[in-house]
């Protein structure tokens, strides 16, 4: 894991994060409640689809999380249950993840690639009782899979592509129709989300977190907590200090624990988190919002620098020449900026 920072220390936010925890904002549904009252119609998110931006307001997303969330209580989500979710960087991921932990669930994310037995393997670990799904591809392996998972009550998907099959299926559902029977909920139960949220804790189960499975064990789930996430965004913050107004791009998978740090830190934080077209336009992308954050793994890091590297040698002579002049410097820069020290101004 590796973060970039281009914004200077932001200590306006760090003081309204300590006195958000001093106040007993202790979950990240109670952040999000914060953010609604605070920031309101001030752009939380930015989904770029068909070649445009398209923005959510912290109000959007907080209508949507609402909702979502009342919609999953009136199918029988209870407190403790289990939600999986699976697919691509989108708003509908962080709103689902969100909508699970206002009623007291735990959401487990899942990366797009597993196969169908390893996915039995996640929800009958995990106890998952609901599961949220990108697309069709990502429902068809829960339906693959139903007859040996009868704890699963429903799969609801966000992207309606492909799925007009489906309609007359009682087990899968649109996650625009839940929404409506939150809507619904609302009105049968006023004030009932409100007072979900406040039963939350820090020390709740929020995220189940999986290892890889790589030392040829079976993964294992890592039950993380509130107080974990938001503390850990506290002391992340000392280091790679962004918050309200600082760009971030989604691009690393939510299922991985350090992309789940980032969905604290845009709660707890108020940074704006941006998701790219597409994996390959991440590049166009990311030059169009400047990002003050950028998580990537080593091998994107890898491949960045390589992608780099070829572009500067097909570059012509005087590109050549700044670049290998400049890159020392940036190196020296860089050193400082670790270290919190002001850099000299003729320092090379």
């Amino acid at each position: 894991m590796v973060m970039v920072n281009q914004a200077g220390r932001n200590s306006k936010t760090e003081r309204k994060l300590l006195s958000a925890l001093g106040e007993g904002v202790d979950t990240l549904p109670k952040f999000l409640l914060r953010d609604y009252r605070e920031y309101g119609d001030k752009v939380a998110m930015r989904h770029k689809d068909f070649g445009i931006w398209n923005r959510y307001s912290w109000a959007d997303c907080y209508e949507h999380i609402k909702n979502f969330a009342l919609g999953l209580a009136s199918l029988g989500l209870e407190r403790g249950d289990k939600v999986c979710i699976i697919g691509d960087n989108e708003p509908q991921w962080f709103w689902a993840e969100v909508a699970v932990q206002c009623v007291g669930g735990v959401a487990v994310g899942l990366y797009v690639d597993i196969t169908p037995p390893e996915l039995k393997f996640f929800v009958e670990n995990s106890e998952a009782t609901f599961a949220v799904a990108n697309d069709q591809e990502q429902t068809d392996k829960f339906l693959e899979i139903k007859d040996e998972v009868p704890n699963l009550k429903k799969v609801i998907y966000w992207d309606p592509k492909g799925m007009w099959a489906y309609k007359d299926n009682p087990f899968v559902m649109d996650f625009k129709d839940v929404e409506e029977l939150g809507k619904k909920y609302e009105e049968e139960y006023p004030g009932f989300f409100e007072e979900s949220v406040d039963k939350g804790k820090g020390d709740d189960t929020a995220i189940f977190s999986y290892t890889s499975g790589t030392t040829g064990a079976l993964p294992k789930g890592a039950m993380i907590s509130h107080d974990y996430l938001i503390l850990s965004d506290l002391v992340g913050y000392q280091t790679n200090p962004i918050g309200e107004g600082d760009e971030y791009l989604s691009y690393v998978p939510p299922a991985w624990i350090a992309e789940q740090l980032a969905i604290g830190n845009w709660l707890c934080n108020g940074v704006r988190i941006n998701f790219v077209e597409e994996p390959e336009t991440a590049m166009e992308n990311m030059k169009e919002i400047s990002p003050a954050t950028l998580l990537l793994g080593s091998r994107q890091w890898e491949n960045l620098l390589s992608m780099v590297q070829v572009k500067i040698g097909d570059s012509g002579f005087l590109k050549r020449l700044t670049y290998n002049l400049s890159l020392p410097i940036g190196y020296k820069v860089a050193d400082y900026r670790i270290k919190e020290e002001r850099e000299p101004p003729l320092f090379w």
